[in-house]
């Protein structure tokens, strides 16, 4: 955070009021380079979004469900860094008049190797900048807490929770990032279950051809949101090993110090590409068989050099952006 001083530019932070709260962890990694923030720009509205003058923004995270609302509107004026395109969003974003808009703001910092990839062989100049999250170094300090504090397990895979629970370990505290719709919702369904709904219905041709969206938001206000997400970091920096599927669980823990291990359902996912180098990743299949290893000896970061490199450029980076929109340069 920059000192107090003279409101010279306008600054966006970029939300998502989704059911996980990782991408409030998100927002709270872009956050805290921001002088203060004039406004809460909702990641599907994008297009939208109107001011009266120009609105420094960090599109950062996973893009985008509602396509129909993209590229952004020309009152934002973006730093591209830890951009992440979406397979199933991927036509829209890589469309001509898309590809035009990324053009004008490149080079496009991307959170993985596979966009970063996908952007360079459309002809946008881009660069692996990794996930933002991974500044969250400076968030707490708790070597002391962490010292008398326990295992925390987010979201882990099934098999993984049911070996831990067995075990019955005292220290241990379970936890998930999603936040459910409020229980008057009688209508939710969660959109693993509509998928197999509609492939029950949908001819096998055509189901290939099928694009998702899903619109449930959560109740809870945005200010309560980003709370929890605080309160989860700070869970994080006390652990003395987390566990978990939850890439926005695994980076923050990296970047704490925290020792983790990231055992998503597919460790070849394209998300993790160039990020699950960063951490120890493993499949749940592999957990299974170290897990008491790992809880007796929780496993230090692979990658110190790395990340911290990865920190550094993100830092000087998005610093240099924000200080050009103080100073009213281009």
């Amino acid at each position: 955070m920059i000192a107090s001083e003279a409101r010279t530019a306008n600054f966006g932070l970029l939300v998502a009021h989704t059911q996980n709260i990782g991408d409030d962890i998100q927002a709270i990694a872009a956050r805290q380079f921001l002088p203060w923030v004039d406004y809460h720009i909702d990641r599907e509205s994008l297009s939208d979004f109107a001011a009266n003058s120009n609105v420094y923004t960090i599109l950062n995270g996973w893009f985008l469900h509602r396509t129909r609302k993209w590229p952004p509107s020309r009152s934002i004026k973006p730093l591209f860094i830890s951009f992440h395109i979406a397979t199933s969003t991927g036509k829209k974003l890589l469309s001509k008049s898309s590809l035009r808009y990324l053009e004008q703001h490149q080079p496009i910092g991307t959170r993985d190797l596979h966009t970063a990839d996908l952007l360079t062989r459309h002809g946008i100049e881009a660069y692996f900048s990794g996930c933002l999250t991974l500044t969250l170094n400076g968030f707490a300090s708790s070597d002391h807490a962490r010292a008398t504090s326990g295992v925390l397990v987010v979201d882990p895979p099934p098999e993984v929770d049911a070996a831990i629970r067995t075990k019955g370990l005292k220290d241990t505290t379970f936890a998930t990032q999603m936040l459910h719709l409020s229980s008057s919702d009688k209508y939710s369904r969660s959109m693993s279950s509509i998928k197999q709904l509609i492939k029950r219905l949908v001819p096998s041709q055509l189901y290939g051809e099928l694009q998702y969206m899903y619109t449930g938001r959560s109740p809870l206000n945005l200010e309560h949101r980003l709370l929890l997400a605080e309160k989860r970091l700070e869970q994080i920096a006390a652990a003395r090993l987390v566990i978990t599927s939850r890439l926005h669980v695994a980076l923050p823990a990296a970047a704490l110090g925290t020792p983790v291990i990231f055992a998503p359902k597919d460790i070849n996912d394209p998300r993790f590409e160039g990020l699950k180098e960063l951490v120890i990743t493993i499949s749940p299949t592999d957990l299974l068989s170290h897990l008491e290893d790992y809880i007796a000896h929780p496993p230090a970061a692979p990658s110190l050099d790395r990340i911290t490199s990865l920190q550094y450029a993100m830092r000087t980076r998005v610093q240099e952006y924000v200080n050009r929109a103080l100073s009213g340069a281009s």
